[in-house]
Formats: structure tokens, C-alpha cells, sequence
């Protein structure tokens, strides 16, 4: 398995995570890896496979992301 995208922000350790109807976020890397652990079915450090991120969106449908703001890089909130 590959090594999940990891970045330095604001001081921080930050992992890419993604979810399964293909939207993808910065967690904080403590964050992000207790999501995936306690998450399984819906997050991942990987991309979903297309078929899969398909399915997912039929329930879960996309965030319209013109409505995230940036919070200081702890995140997009609504």
C-alpha cells in the first residue's frame, strides 16, 4: 500500500484523506488517521475506486464547495 500524502502546514503534520463519494481533505495527521481507523467504510488514504466513489455518491452526493470557507488551515467549514 502506498504511503498516504502527507504535508507540513502552519507547523502541523497533515494527511490527505479521502472519502468514498471522492471528496478528499487536509486532517491533521492525529486527525486524519483516527477517521480512517474508526471510519473504515467511509474514509480512506487512498482514492476509492471510480466505480465505488459512483455508488457512494448515489446517497451521499458531492459538498458544493463554493460554500467552504478556509479556517485558518484547520479545515473547510460551512
Amino acid at each position: 500500500m502506498p504511503e498516504p500524502k502527507l504535508r507540513q502546514h502552519q507547523g502541523y503534520s497533515q494527511y490527505e484523506i479521502h472519502r468514498i463519494n471522492g471528496e478528499s481533505v487536509w486532517q491533521a495527521a492525529i486527525d486524519a488517521r483516527r477517521c480512517v481507523r474508526e471510519h473504515p467504510g467511509e474514509w480512506a488514504f487512498q482514492p476509492w475506486p471510480e466505480d465505488v466513489q459512483k455508488k457512494a455518491r448515489e446517497d451521499m452526493p458531492l459538498s458544493d464547495m463554493s460554500k467552504l470557507v478556509p479556517s485558518n488551515g484547520s479545515g473547510p467549514f460551512v
